[in-house]
């Protein structure tokens, strides 16, 4: 997991053009959002595990991370909710933000998507729904409009499969 961060990370950061910082080598960091789809009994302990702060043994060159989580039953959402609280203080934490419905997931234009789900099919239905909610595009701030195209970027999402199922 940390290797993906990394890599995507690299292209995460944006020229720090308009901004007041004197130090034009320095990079202005995007957030990564990171969505977690599926909070049951494995599921639970990887959200958790990926929502904790890391401490001083990461690397600060990492952007951000805003990390959303959901699930269809929500004792589990109020679990990871009572479980993250009693792990992390304001200071070190993840910004995190619990997904209301499925389709919201897609349109908040994750870059990361981890599912933990029962079956191929509950995994083939979240990835389904998440893909054709996505925006077609998302605002590209940190571009110059030159060329009069419309200032945005392709949106790109990485899914990750973790549930313990079938490939078919």
């Amino acid at each position: 997991n940390n290797y993906h961060l990394q890599t995507h990370s690299q292209h995460a950061f944006s020229s720090n053009a308009g901004t007041d910082d004197n130090d034009s080598t320095t990079p202005q960091r995007n957030p990564i959002n990171v969505s977690f789809v599926g909070l049951g009994n494995m599921g639970l302990q990887m959200a958790l595990n990926l929502a904790a702060p890391k401490g001083e043994a990461v690397d600060d060159s990492l952007p951000p991370m805003h990390f959303t989580v959901y699930d269809l039953q929500e004792s589990h959402v109020s679990k990871f909710m009572e479980q993250h609280a009693t792990t992390t203080t304001t200071t070190t934490a993840a910004k995190l933000s619990v997904a209301s419905t499925l389709s919201s997931v897609g349109e908040s234009s994750p870059d990361f998507v981890v599912t933990s789900l029962p079956t191929c099919e509950a995994s083939e239905a979240v990835v389904g729904d998440i893909v054709a909610n996505f925006p077609a595009s998302i605002p590209n701030n940190n571009e110059t409009n030159d060329d009069h195209n419309s200032n945005s970027k392709t949106n790109k999402c990485i899914f990750i499969d973790t549930s313990t199922i079938s490939p078919n």
